[in-house]
């Protein structure tokens, strides 16, 4: 999928979440932000991306290394992140900052997988998990806009 269909996802996924969440208003939008940004981690392992083009010197050493669609796509990153998060016994503001990129990160490998590409489902075995979906394609397209459009109308409807 394109960085911008992750993104709307990301935000979509969140203003789904922190509906739910009963924290203070600061914290929610913490939790939120930091939810849209883990939605775009993944794909700095490529200089093109979205997030890549931000943070070039250490896209280009990842891709080096492990490619595009290597351990970033991977469920291993977001357990590991999960296992820290579980482990942590006080320091509850890291705790929901870890728990918002790892269901962005999250967000990100399930769109991810529905592609014809697809996703290392656990890294470093070599399963893949694909879909039929071409990044950049008419429903990569139309998943973002009705993406965006539904999430602008939960915004319009909560304010």
């Amino acid at each position: 999928m394109q960085g911008k269909t992750h993104f709307v996802f990301g935000i979509f996924i969140g203003i789904l979440l922190i509906r739910f969440l009963s924290l203070s208003s600061i914290t929610k939008y913490l939790f939120f932000t930091i939810l849209v940004i883990g939605s775009l981690i993944p794909d700095i392992d490529t200089p093109k991306s979205m997030a890549g083009r931000r943070a070039k010197g250490l896209s280009r050493t990842i891709n080096f290394f492990s490619g595009h669609r290597g351990i970033l796509h991977s469920l291993t990153i977001p357990i590991i992140l999960l296992f820290i998060a579980l482990s942590m016994h006080t320091h509850f503001l890291l705790k929901i900052m870890i728990y918002g990129i790892t269901i962005g990160y999250t967000s990100h490998l399930f769109l991810d997988a529905l592609t014809k590409q697809g996703i290392i489902i656990l890294w470093p075995f070599k399963a893949r998990v694909r879909g039929k979906i071409t990044t950049n394609s008419f429903i990569d397209n139309f998943t973002f806009y009705i993406l965006a459009i539904v999430s602008f109308l939960i915004i319009l409807k909560n304010i």
